[in-house]
């Protein structure tokens, strides 16, 4: 295709209604969940890593992957509630996740992902963690 057919007021209109429709979305799934569709998704995953990381980051939490490895450094590559030692990416590993407050999305730090998944148990209510502090120390043995 040509330059002025790709960037044809007309075409471009048909194609965005086109997108729209159920029959172009069936066929995107039917795409997505083909063998051909899986395999090509994770060779671009496992080629371009890095920069999907970065995306990800920067849509959920507004900042990039140099700056969450920057604050990784700052906090001395250890959590701020338990202090474990980060490593790896795997979550069954101490891996760094990025903790972040649900009402306003700003982000408070990196903490492993036990600490963090602890907090999202609590609903980041500090009268609960007090609480479940308080009973853990009145039925310590």
């Amino acid at each position: 295709m040509v330059y002025k057919d790709k960037n044809d007021p007309r075409l471009r209109a048909y194609q965005k209604r086109y997108r729209a429709t159920d029959q172009c979305k069936a066929a995107a799934k039917r795409w997505r969940d083909s063998e051909h569709g899986k395999k090509q998704r994770a060779r671009y995953y496992q080629e371009n890593k890095e920069s999907q990381q970065n995306y990800k980051l920067l849509r959920n939490y507004n900042i990039s992957l140099k700056e969450k490895d920057e604050m990784i450094l700052a906090q001395g590559n250890k959590c701020l509630i338990c202090d474990a030692k980060f490593i790896g990416d795997h979550p069954c590993n101490t891996a760094a996740v990025i903790d972040h407050c649900h009402t306003t999305s700003k982000v408070r730090g990196i903490l492993c992902n036990k600490c963090n998944r602890g907090l999202g148990f609590f609903n980041d209510s500090v009268s609960k963690l007090l609480s479940a502090a308080r009973y853990l120390y009145e039925h310590k043995h």
